[in-house]
């Protein structure tokens, strides 16, 4: 069952992100801001 905020804005899921190694393996979910920028940094460094 949607909220009524959900039903108005026409939102039927949560986004969500996963970071994933070359391997295929998810090293990180659900980030976003700050650790997101810090992770990536360290995956790209």
């Amino acid at each position: 069952m949607l909220s009524v905020a959900a039903e108005v804005y026409s939102v039927d899921s949560i986004p969500d992100n996963l970071l994933i190694n070359p391997e295929g393996i998810v090293v990180a979910r659900g980030l976003r801001g700050e650790a997101l920028a810090k992770k990536l940094a360290e995956a790209f460094n």
